[in-house]
C-alpha cells in the first residue's frame, strides 16, 4: 500500500480552476484509495469578511448557476463569498468523506494570520508572510 501526501494552497483562485480535482486525479492516478483519504482544510477567511464585487460574482455564476449558493448580497454590486464551503462542497462532489475543517479566520483573527486583504483595507504598509508544512512520519 502506497502512503501519499500532498498539500495545496487553495484560494478562489485556484479552486475555481481545478487545483483540487487535479490533485485529487493525481491521487487516484497513483493507486490512492480516496476512501483513506484524510483532507485537513486549513484556516481561511470566513464568508462575513469577503466582500467581492459583482464581477466576481458573475465569473462564478457564469461558470455554474449553483454557484450561488456560496454568495450573499450586500448591496447591489457587493457579496459576500463563502470560500470554505465552495472548496467543501468541491471535495465532497470528488467523493472524499473524511474532510475536517480548522474554523479560523485568516482575516479576522489578526494576532494569528497574516491577510494581504486586511493590510490592503486598513492601508498597512505589509501583509507579513507565512510557511506551512507538512509531514509524515
Amino acid at each position: 500500500m502506497k502512503e501519499i501526501i500532498g498539500c495545496i494552497h487553495s484560494g478562489w483562485k485556484g479552486a475555481f480552476n481545478g487545483v483540487i480535482e487535479n490533485t485529487i486525479k493525481k491521487f487516484k492516478e497513483l493507486e490512492s484509495n480516496i476512501n483513506d483519504l484524510i483532507v485537513v482544510i486549513g484556516p481561511c477567511i470566513k464568508k462575513e469578511n469577503y466582500k467581492v464585487q459583482n464581477d466576481f460574482y458573475e465569473k462564478f455564476i457564469l461558470k455554474d448557476s449553483q454557484n450561488k449558493i456560496y454568495f450573499s448580497k450586500i448591496n447591489h454590486n457587493k457579496y459576500t463569498f463563502d470560500l470554505r464551503k465552495f472548496i467543501n462542497q468541491q471535495i465532497f462532489s470528488l467523493n472524499v468523506k473524511n474532510v475536517e475543517n480548522i474554523k479560523m479566520d485568516t482575516f479576522g483573527e489578526k494576532e494569528f494570520f497574516y491577510s494581504y486583504r486586511r493590510s490592503k483595507l486598513y492601508k498597512e504598509l505589509d501583509y507579513g508572510r507565512c510557511i506551512s508544512v507538512i509531514l509524515m512520519t
